[in-house]
């Protein structure tokens, strides 16, 4: 580019960015965010099923499986989510950041005006992959 400005020549350069290469970024990030939306989940839950807990032992016997696995690993969610309380949300930043990236080089300039949806998409925990993507790319 330099040598071209200093010849006084004129450059054009085109971007073309791919959508398998958004999916394929989103993809390799997929696994963590769903870690962590889980986790924040499960952390939620923890403080109304510890409540209910403390008024009555027994409520524990009446539970689904789930709830009642979830006041067993109470302590180890505490502590994983202490010590990374905000991975979430930079994974959220990393993939907001990602489709404003995209949208510039693909020249779709209403990608500012889709944010606080794609946020609260994010945020989900069922939400999955597939609508995140159909989502990025226009269809959602």
């Amino acid at each position: 580019m330099r040598e071209a400005t200093a010849a006084k020549l004129r450059v054009d350069a085109a971007f073309n960015p791919n959508t398998a290469a958004l999916r394929q970024s989103i993809a390799l990030v997929w696994p963590q965010l769903a870690k962590q939306r889980q986790l924040r989940h499960d952390f939620h839950l923890l403080e109304g099923l510890s409540e209910l807990k403390m008024q009555d032992p027994e409520v524990v016997n009446f539970l689904p499986s789930e709830y009642s696995q979830i006041l067993e690993r109470a302590q180890a969610i505490r502590t994983e989510y202490k010590e990374q309380p905000q991975h979430l949300d930079h994974l959220t930043s990393l993939i907001k950041h990602l489709y404003q990236d995209f949208c510039k080089l693909a020249g779709i300039p209403a990608a500012r005006q889709r944010l606080p949806a794609l946020e609260q998409l994010l945020s989900d925990p069922r939400s999955c992959l597939d609508q995140v993507m159909e989502f990025l790319v226009g269809k959602g």
